[in-house]
């Protein structure tokens, strides 16, 4: 379990609590649905000590969003008044007796607001939008690529599905800042395929890799902080089939664009119809 900062909170047990439940809540769970889920997945994973943590941070988490269950409280105090007596630490992070009572005391204190749910949009983008897209994961930290844009448009929406996604095209450059729309005229799209000489072998044809619908499989994975809007261009109405999906998880979509694009460096493509 991995700790950044002092207290009950700075590790990673307590913040994968808050953000299932949160996702959970945001996908239209109600309480005891939300409950359960953290339960399943985060619980019966735990020992007996990360268990007692489990408890007090989960009753936090309820209360920090207005939901906190008198079942919940009451099992938590309990807990509490355990920790609060014989503290334990999670790895490095020693976890003190006036840690425990600072949230004894916020979990019977008077409670926020009752958090309502957001339904997050599966589909936020109008077609023809472009974004630059900043690379900023971990997998990138050595990466020469790291803090540059990699570039987006919108195309089409996935035809009949439920719930829908957009479908996107990613062009063969890579940016050190967010450009102009001049500066991406004339800019071929990348295949979302590694390269094959010829390129006529790749199965199924080109044109199959030139787009894949982006999948925002919860709120906090939609990553609006490294989304840039640069211009809504209309692009020709054209049916979509057989796309292949990408999930906005910075490491692995990072990872799967940089190495199509270095694939494809100073290679010949042709792709028809121009876009922009």
């Amino acid at each position: 379990m991995g700790v950044w900062g002092k207290g009950l909170l700075k590790n990673d047990l307590a913040k994968d609590i808050e953000d299932l439940y949160v996702e959970a809540i945001q996908s239209g769970e109600n309480d005891k649905a939300a409950e359960a889920k953290i339960v399943e997945e985060i619980l019966q994973q735990l020992d007996n000590e990360e268990r007692k943590i489990f408890f007090v941070v989960f009753a936090y988490v309820q209360w920090k969003y207005g939901r906190l269950t008198e079942e919940n409280k009451e099992k938590a105090n309990l807990v509490l008044n355990d920790l609060i007596l014989n503290p334990i630490q999670i790895e490095s992070n020693i976890i003190t007796a006036k840690d425990y009572c600072l949230v004894r005391d916020k979990i019977n204190g008077l409670m926020p607001k009752r958090y309502k749910s957001v339904q997050f949009c599966t589909n936020p983008w109008d077609i023809g939008d472009i974004y630059a897209y900043q690379i900023h994961s971990n997998a990138t930290i050595a990466s020469p690529f790291r803090g540059k844009y990699l570039i987006i448009q919108k195309i089409a929406d996935t035809d009949g599905a439920d719930p829908k996604y957009s479908v996107v095209r990613f062009l063969r450059a890579i940016f050190d800042n967010i450009p102009s729309i001049d500066q991406l005229a004339g800019v071929d799209t990348l295949p979302l395929v590694p390269y094959i000489n010829p390129p006529t072998a790749i199965v199924p044809p080109l044109d199959y890799w030139l787009k894949a619908y982006m999948c925002i499989l919860s709120a906090r994975q939609y990553p609006k902080n490294y989304l840039h809007f640069i211009k809504n261009v209309e692009v020709r109405k054209r049916t979509y089939t057989g796309n292949d999906s990408l999930s906005w998880a910075p490491n692995s979509l990072e990872d799967a664009i940089i190495s199509f694009y270095l694939s494809w460096e100073g290679k010949e493509i042709d792709q028809g119809t121009e876009w922009l």
